[in-house]
């Protein structure tokens, strides 16, 4: 059986707009992969350069069109990539790239090296942070190309995993809109364990111990149990057939995903025991919302997948966007010994005729007009304000969580387990109840002593 390709047919009435007899336009196909199946959410073209149209800085226009597939630069599309996989949704990746164009691309053999090379260096991007999972489960990436001359398409796919792949057709069909199923979840950080800064972490930038802390939440949730709607469902389960008698079969209605991490219970002896010295700590407080969106066939595994990737993805993308905007990496000063950090939170925008959102992520003091700005330069979409949903997250409140962090003084040195310890318990990550709520996110650092950079 041959790969084949939904997408919603409105797609191809846009990208037909943008044909151009004397140039070619690059872009990327995003969407979600289910084994031989591919489900296209969004086609993105890939901006090749701004101009001004005035002295106005506003005023600039993104020029997407290039006279010669030759003049592709890889970098643009790697880079395209790799911010688009910041706002896609867990469970959706960047499936290949397309091309509108005169002439017939795949008879054309210098054209194929130049696409292959385009997918190695889309692949070679994303896998620079794991933590975005940007890579989906299928090496086979798909290469669509719409002809202005004839406004005929064509798709077929190249499996980068494999020297010398050769291209194999693909049947992509243009249909009415897919049906999705809304996956909604929380992951509290109040359950998470405060990251002690020892004397040898101390020396780490303030980078570095967040890279911790990422790579402790990502283990975290891997191995979080996935609890459906209340139920441990069977992996292999259909997710349509996990619905019955709530609503009629033909409408799909958001499910609710609770994570429950695991704690075995373990023995320690005094000799598992040692006094470590505290520099500082730093604590996570607020809930990460996670909303995922999965073809309306998708299995339970799918479904855990999804989350658990979204949740990762989006809390990896938020350290990034907030370690690269810090002036300097100190903590504090000695007369600063507390030290709040707001990494931006999360807004969901609509695709246009889909059920399906993507996410952008705001900064204190932004407006959701810049996330517009960045919305179409990315993904090509017009809109204004009322289409962006800014309230799943809220604003931190910082004078609870210092007051939190404070009520307790803790000492310079603890005891504490020189192994991973857990306790008797299974911590409960709370699940989402609505698809808007109003959410924190912060994390302070408290410093006992002098200040470490």
């Amino acid at each position: 059986m041959g790969r084949i390709v939904y997408s919603d047919d409105n797609l191809l009435s846009n990208i037909i707009k943008l044909a151009k007899n004397d140039g070619y336009t690059p872009g990327l196909i995003l969407g979600q992969n289910s084994g031989q199946k591919d489900y296209v959410t969004h086609l993105a073209c890939t901006p090749v350069s701004k101009i001004k149209e005035n002295k106005d800085v506003e005023n600039i226009k993104i020029i997407h069109t290039v006279k010669k597939i030759s003049d592709i630069e890889e970098i643009w599309l790697a880079d395209h990539a790799l911010q688009v996989t910041r706002m896609l949704p867990g469970g959706m990746w960047v499936l290949g790239l397309f091309i509108i164009g005169p002439g017939d691309i795949f008879s054309d053999q210098s054209c194929h090296s130049k696409l292959n090379s385009i997918l190695f260096s889309i692949n070679k991007h994303l896998s620079s942070n794991p933590h975005l999972y940007g890579n989906g489960p299928s090496s086979e990436k798909l290469i669509f190309h719409l002809s202005s001359s004839s406004q005929k398409y064509i798709c077929k796919s190249f499996d980068i995993s494999i020297a010398g792949s050769a291209y194999r057709p693909v049947d992509w069909r243009f249909q009415g809109h897919n049906k999705w199923h809304q996956i909604e979840c929380q992951y509290d950080f109040e359950q998470f364990a405060i990251y002690h800064v020892t004397e040898k972490r101390a020396n780490l930038s303030l980078k570095k111990q967040l890279k911790e802390i990422l790579n402790r939440v990502n283990d975290n949730v891997k191995n979080a149990i996935c609890v459906i709607d209340g139920e441990i469902k069977e992996e292999s389960a259909i997710l349509e057939n996990t619905s019955k008698g709530k609503k009629e079969k033909s409408e799909l209605y958001p499910l609710n995903v609770n994570l429950y991490v695991p704690n075995e219970l373990e023995v320690f002896s005094e000799d598992d025991l040692k006094v470590v010295d505290l520099i500082g700590e730093m604590k996570c407080t607020g809930v990460l919302s996670s909303i995922v969106f999965l073809h309306q066939k998708a299995m339970v595994k799918e479904v855990i997948q999804a989350v658990k990737e979204d949740i990762i993805r989006s809390w990896a993308a938020r350290l990034e966007m907030h370690w690269d905007s810090l002036v300097e990496e100190e903590v504090g000063t000695p007369e600063e010994v507390m030290v709040v950090h707001e990494p931006p939170r999360r807004i969901l925008i609509p695709l246009p005729h889909s059920k399906v959102a993507f996410t952008d992520y705001l900064f204190p003091g932004e407006s959701s007009s810049e996330a517009l700005i960045f919305l179409q330069e990315l993904l090509g979409i017009r809109g204004n304000e009322s289409i962006v949903l800014k309230d799943l997250e809220g604003q931190p409140d910082f004078f609870s969580d210092i007051e939190n962090l404070t009520s307790t003084e803790p000492s310079k040195s603890e005891n504490t387990i020189d192994s991973s310890s857990s306790t008797n318990s299974s911590i409960l990550i709370s699940g989402i109840l609505v698809a808007l709520v109003t959410l924190i996110l912060s994390f302070i650092i408290k410093l006992y002593g002098n200040s470490h950079s």
